[in-house]
């Protein structure tokens, strides 16, 4: 799931690798050129919560 700026969600499905690579991508160019940015970081549902995905955002760095 990314938040790239106030008025955007985006979900992906963890299992699909291109999914999660285009929602990467998706989400760092919103971010760059949105109005009311918040941010690039990409997280996942654990545990009834939300934590940041680890190590390299997918897609296009």
């Amino acid at each position: 799931m990314g938040i790239p700026s106030r008025d955007v969600l985006l979900v992906a499905d963890s299992a699909n690798r291109d999914a999660l690579q285009r929602l990467g991508d998706t989400v760092r160019e919103i971010h760059a050129t949105g109005a009311c940015s918040l941010t690039a970081d990409l997280y996942e549902r654990v545990d009834g919560g939300w934590r940041k995905l680890a190590g390299k955002t997918p897609g296009k760095n």
